[in-house]
């Protein structure tokens, strides 16, 4: 019988494609190092190197930050305010352009002084000044009957920017003043709340506590 030597070239050429796919494994771990090494030498941002998603697909593109988008990476500032009855309550801020504020208030904990007594409510909202403008937040729930408990809503936000007066240069980007920010009037619904008088609220009473958190964005933080 005569041998077909095209059938031998055919058979050769089987074994040895099948002996190059099983020894390249497809597109492994190694592959994606690999890819992952080119791709940050060029530049390109790429998701965590654990999870390069489709790399392997030709149209695949990496995230690029927009070069127009300005992050910071400070958080606003946050401060703890608290006072006694009808009080004020300030603070200083460093600043040059831009203060805007927001207020959240804290679900109350503290006694009244000299007694075991302490008084709750549920709604609250204060007043903030900055140089010569004066705002007041929104009657806001704390959170002290909410599901979750301490899930206290978040006052609007508050521009101060062009309330006080700029002492730097404005071609001195990089000064900062004082700024001093106060709270004042604090309302809450405590009367209401616990006796059913005067809703749905009114001033804090003489010697309860109240508390309450503000968020200020300045120049040097994100936005609120």
């Amino acid at each position: 019988m005569k041998t077909n030597k095209f059938n031998i070239f055919y058979v050769f050429f089987a074994l040895n494609l099948m002996l190059l796919v099983s020894g390249c494994g497809g597109y492994n771990d190694s592959a994606k190092r690999n890819l992952a090494s080119t791709d940050e030498a060029t530049g390109m941002m790429l998701p965590d190197s654990t999870d390069l998603g489709d790399i392997s697909n030709p149209g695949y593109k990496a995230p690029v930050k927009n070069s127009a988008e300005e992050i910071k990476g400070v958080p606003p500032l946050e401060f703890l305010v608290s006072g006694v009855g009808y009080t004020t309550y300030s603070l200083t801020v460093k600043a040059n352009k831009t203060i805007k504020i927001k207020f959240s208030p804290g679900v109350q904990t503290e006694k009244i002084q000299n007694t075991g007594y302490s008084p709750q409510y549920s709604i609250m909202g204060i007043y903030i000044s900055v140089g010569n403008e004066t705002k007041p937040t929104e009657m806001l729930k704390n959170g002290l009957n909410g599901p979750n408990g301490g899930d206290a809503e978040v006052s609007s936000v508050l521009d101060f920017s062009n309330a006080f007066t700029k002492t730097c240069s404005k071609t001195e980007a990089t000064c900062r003043q004082d700024v001093k920010i106060t709270i004042s009037k604090p309302n809450n619904d405590y009367v209401c709340l616990n006796s059913g008088w005067y809703c749905p609220w009114t001033r804090v009473q003489e010697g309860h506590p109240w508390n309450g958190t503000l968020t200020v964005q300045t120049d040097d933080t994100d936005p609120i």
